[in-house]
């Protein structure tokens, strides 16, 4: 499927939040719009969807076709037994940056027509991650939810700070940092300010994100769905605790090691622990 450049997903052009602060050229994504061509979701992204698409009342139909699914990882390769629905050929999706109040960068990736949703009247969908130090990329299984109407439903994520394409932590890691974030994402893709979203949030991490969005900000959330929330942070300290005793003492120090400071360096053997905590 070539790369297009012609149609932009909308009002909402990621880019044009960034064209002011990254060197043209610097990064091709930044100016890039095309087809979907890497819907990345894995199992947890695929129940997530579920979830959300009876609560926006959508339907997952996958329309399977013949083309070859060499471009695609991921949702496609690992639930379509190598089909790939013709949608993901020619859905827009635009990438880009938004800055921060601090001046970091924050990746968004959006998926869907702004024109076509507005005149079905098809709601956004916002997702946000759990964290810290998750990039969006293990949820992009809802950009489905776009494809399935022809683009007619916006999906937008993004990778907090300290992960995936966005800008590292300065200084101190807090709740805060990643509300302030939220925010500037939010008062970016001008959310609230045209009829709200359907507010998807996985984990307590990206719950506590989602409800104190909803109650800060009025019109923001048209629905809310809460995935796997922990009913406080000390429980799920303390069952994360219960649970890394199942694992092997060398799983168990690389997950502790690399949750304590995000050292890119030691993510491979966090991936790997994280492998074996996840059969367990």
């Amino acid at each position: 499927a070539a790369r297009g450049r012609a149609r932009r997903c909308g009002r909402r052009r990621i880019a044009r939040c960034v064209a002011r602060s990254t060197p043209r050229g610097a990064d091709e994504d930044v100016d890039r719009v095309g087809v979907l061509d890497v819907m990345c979701g894995r199992r947890q992204g695929a129940a997530m969807l579920a979830t959300l698409a009876t609560t926006i009342g959508g339907g997952c139909a996958h329309a399977a076709t013949t083309s070859s699914s060499s471009l695609f990882c991921g949702y496609f390769d690992e639930y379509s037994n190598g089909l790939v629905p013709q949608y993901a050929f020619n859905t827009p999706w635009n990438e880009g940056y938004v800055d921060g109040a601090d001046g970091a960068k924050t990746f968004v990736r959006g998926v869907g027509d702004y024109k076509k949703a507005k005149k079905e009247a098809n709601a956004p969908v916002f997702v946000i991650a759990n964290g810290p130090g998750i990039s969006h990329e293990y949820l992009s299984g809802v950009e489905t939810l776009s494809g399935e109407v022809g683009g007619a439903r916006e999906v937008f994520e993004y990778d907090q700070r300290g992960c995936g394409k966005s800008d590292a932590v300065g200084g101190e890691r807090n709740i805060d940092v990643y509300l302030n974030e939220a925010r500037d994402v939010v008062k970016a893709l001008r959310l609230a300010d045209e009829g709200g979203a359907h507010v998807l949030a996985h984990g307590y991490w990206g719950a506590r994100i989602a409800l104190t969005l909803a109650l800060e900000t009025p019109g923001l959330v048209r629905s809310l769905t809460l995935v796997s929330p922990a009913p406080s942070y000390a429980r799920q300290v303390a069952d994360w605790r219960l649970a890394l005793d199942d694992v092997s003492p060398s799983a168990r120090d690389a997950i502790l090691a690399y949750e304590q400071d995000l050292d890119a360096r030691a993510r491979p053997a966090y991936d790997d622990a994280m492998r074996e905590f996840s059969s367990k």
